[in-house]
């Protein structure tokens, strides 16, 4: 999940796979998975519009053009930040160890996918 509303996730990831739909289309795709009246989705979507994250154009939607490229800025600085400057060695010697703690058997599951996510891109 992307957004504190799952509701906008459907949104952009909808406006990922179909290009140029109407707000109606949209709502149409989204309403199969998530009830919302028109009306309320009107409303979501002039926030989206407002804020800039997605343009109407000849009455269809799509994802604003300089909303995307500042995705993809954060993910080149995401990637710079905790991806290739990664502090995290593994390039142990013969009998050397590496202990990982965590609070629980739950933050278990997110210390092992943090390794091997550092395992798969080396």
């Amino acid at each position: 999940m992307f957004f504190s509303k799952p509701l906008y996730d459907k949104i952009f990831f909808t406006l990922a796979q179909h290009q140029d739909l109407s707000i109606q289309e949209l709502h149409k795709h989204i309403s199969h998975k998530e009830k919302i009246s028109l009306p309320n989705f009107y409303k979501i979507i002039d926030t989206l519009l407002e804020n800039q994250m997605v343009t109407k154009e000849q009455g269809k939607i799509k994802l604003h053009t300089a909303w995307i490229l500042s995705l993809f800025e954060l993910h080149n600085n995401v990637r710079k930040t905790y991806i290739e400057n990664n502090t995290l060695k593994l390039d142990l010697k013969e009998g050397e160890q590496k202990v990982f703690y965590a609070s629980s058997l739950v933050d278990i599951d997110n210390v092992w996918a943090d390794l091997l996510s550092v395992i798969a891109l080396k």
